[in-house]
């Protein structure tokens, strides 16, 4: 797939040996490909519009910035996380749904699946969190780290380990915290 910009449409793609096919027209914009494995595609301006694009064409849209998309961990792969500068929202291609996560006014840095599915880890400049997704009353949203800044971070496979790049004190490196 690519990205096509002439005039006042941007097109997307299906690059094909000797043809190409126009699979859907957008507005036009700086669009760029979400990084995600499956359908649909995710394409976003980055600051105001995101459009899911399907084989179909556009199969939906959202009036918010995505920066990044993580399929879920879990080996169920029917949610997405889904990630600007300030909200994380997880989107269910099946349902069509998307549900906000949190909104902060401090930038999000990063964005992670706990391998449960049930939680949504979170870095801001100094911070990682965790906040519940099961929809029970209100999320509750456990602060995992605080340092002095955290670049990264990552949930082992099995949910008991969370490592960052960060710095801590005077120390800067990889860092790792057992999580229960």
């Amino acid at each position: 797939y690519a990205l096509r910009r002439l005039g006042a449409a941007t097109s997307v793609l299906k690059l094909a040996a000797g043809a190409d096919d126009d699979v859907a027209g957008l507005p036009a914009g700086p669009y760029r490909f979400v990084e995600t494995r499956t359908l649909p595609l995710i394409v976003s301006d980055g600051t105001a519009s995101t459009f899911l694009i399907g084989k179909d064409g556009i199969a939906g849209d959202f009036r918010s910035a995505t920066l990044a998309a993580t399929p879920e961990q879990n080996g169920a792969g029917d949610r997405l996380l889904l990630r600007n500068d300030f909200e994380i929202a997880v989107w269910s291609p099946d349902s069509g749904l998307r549900d906000t996560v949190t909104r902060l006014g401090s930038a999000i840095t990063a964005a992670r699946w706990h391998p449960s599915g049930a939680y949504a880890a979170y870095a801001t400049g100094e911070a990682i969190t965790a906040i519940e997704l099961d929809n029970r009353d209100a999320a509750n949203a456990y602060e995992l780290v605080r340092a002095g800044s955290i670049l990264d971070f990552s949930i082992d496979a099995d949910g008991r380990t969370l490592r960052f790049i960060g710095e801590i004190g005077n120390q800067k490196g990889l860092f790792e915290r057992t999580l229960r």
